[in-house]
């Protein structure tokens, strides 16, 4: 199996880009965080080659991805009424929660997976503890997770 040679594709990459066009030239430097070191690299000294004042654009722009976000339980519940009345109650309040293990405890094994859980992000956590306060609800059993 050959073996990578950067100087080598940097060369390669250098012949590739001039031969385009300064309007290709700058497209290409807009996203060129999405490109390799070694194409970053020659697009540079190929923008410098030509005097362009460009820049190649190393940051990404922002994910239209899902945040990830850690939860925490705020409570525990054997049946999914009272699950659902303490989600009701967050939510009513802004706060976005959701029920874990719920599918399986509605085929009744509630138990063997530690009930069904209402959770929060990490960050609401004790704004929803002192909703669920407040409130006067049971959150489920004596620890939560």
């Amino acid at each position: 199996m050959a073996q990578f040679d950067s100087d080598q594709e940097i060369q390669r990459l250098a012949a590739l880009y001039a031969g385009m066009e300064d309007s290709q030239l700058t497209a290409m430097a807009e996203e060129a965080y999405s490109l390799t070191d070694e194409s970053r690299q020659a697009l540079g000294n190929e923008l410098l080659r030509r005097g362009l004042d460009i820049r190649p654009n190393t940051q990404e722009p922002p994910s239209d991805r899902p945040e990830l976000r850690r939860l925490a339980t705020v409570g525990q519940f054997l049946n999914m009424s009272d699950a659902l009345l303490t989600k009701g109650v967050l939510e009513s309040a802004g706060i976005d929660s959701f029920l874990r293990n719920e599918n399986t405890a509605r085929l009744s094994w509630s138990n063997l997976v530690g009930g069904i859980m209402v959770q929060v992000a990490e960050e609401d956590l004790e704004q929803a503890q002192a909703i669920l306060e407040e409130s006067a609800l049971d959150t489920g059993w004596e620890e939560s997770e």
